[in-house]
């Protein structure tokens, strides 16, 4: 008689990344279909303490977890240089450069960006709950305005997806996984307020490549995992890990904070999410 055929690991955590996959698909989804369906814009002020919860987590994920991570496999294989120039900062800083210039720089000569009469410049996540004017009403979104608005939230969610299919190890208490899970509905949510103008196929058609821009990333991930070497995955969580920095410190934290009404409670948001991370770090390595 035959025994139980043992399961390999590494097919384990495949198997854990596909339905990861699946999960983030249906939560965009199920956040960004209910606007443009209803026309209801949702609360303002709970999206908002979401997103700085998520900022915390994600600055918490870059910094307790990405990079120390990357930092110690890169300094291992290169020990001499990285006494000299600490690689994985550099690198952390260069992927928070490149989010920099596509943000502020690419999409903002293309009126991605736009200013209130405050003088703010507002973050993706901010200006499209933005898109709503004082009595509540939705303003209409330009298709042009619309797409790049799009592609400025799926880099995010690519890059974000990437750094997910790098892991080697995977469950619920993957801390990326928890920092795409806690803004993938917020962001998702407010595309959907900022869409529900346009004609609902047209609507739901740009929900969904949304919602797909994450599992995407997942799956290059996973391909990269298997083509790279230890050392090349590392170099690309330390460029994740800027791109996580940026999204935490730029764009949420520095927008969201500046809307001046219940600063107490972003800020506690904001601390919780940090906590939690480094709670999540120290029980479970």
């Amino acid at each position: 008689l035959h025994g139980p055929v043992p399961i390999d690991e590494d097919h384990t955590v495949l198997l854990a990344k596909l339905l990861a996959c699946i999960v983030i698909f249906l939560m965009g989804l199920g956040a960004g279909l209910p606007p443009i369906m209803t026309s209801k814009s949702g609360n303002e002020e709970y999206l908002s303490l979401a997103n700085t919860f998520a900022a915390g987590v994600f600055l918490a994920v870059s910094l307790c977890h990405l990079l120390p991570e990357a930092a110690e496999e890169i300094e291992h294989q290169h020990a001499d240089i990285n006494e000299r120039f600490p690689i994985a900062f550099i690198l952390c800083l260069l992927g928070f450069v490149i989010i920099l210039t596509i943000e502020r720089v690419i999409f903002s000569a293309h009126g991605h960006g736009h200013s209130h009469g405050h003088g703010n410049h507002h973050s993706v996540t901010t200006s499209l709950i933005d898109a709503e004017n004082e009595r509540g009403v939705a303003v209409p979104v330009s298709p042009i305005s619309g797409y790049v608005l799009l592609l400025a939230l799926s880099i995010h969610g690519t890059t974000e997806g990437m750094a997910l299919g790098l892991q080697d190890e995977m469950g619920v208490d993957n801390p990326i996984l928890i920092a795409i899970v806690a803004h993938k509905w917020a962001e998702s949510m407010a595309l959907g307020i900022a869409f529900s103008p346009l004609p609902q196929r047209q609507a739901v058609g740009l929900i969904t490549t949304f919602s797909l821009s994450t599992p995407i990333g997942v799956l290059l991930g996973i391909l990269l995992s298997k083509v790279l070497s230890p050392l090349a995955v590392s170099y690309v969580m330390a460029l994740a890990a800027g791109s996580f920095v940026y999204i935490g410190a730029c764009e949420v934290v520095s927008e969201e904070f500046q809307q001046g009404q219940d600063n107490g409670k972003r800020l506690g948001c904001f601390i919780v999410g940090i906590v939690t991370m480094i709670l999540l770090k120290g029980f479970t390595d």
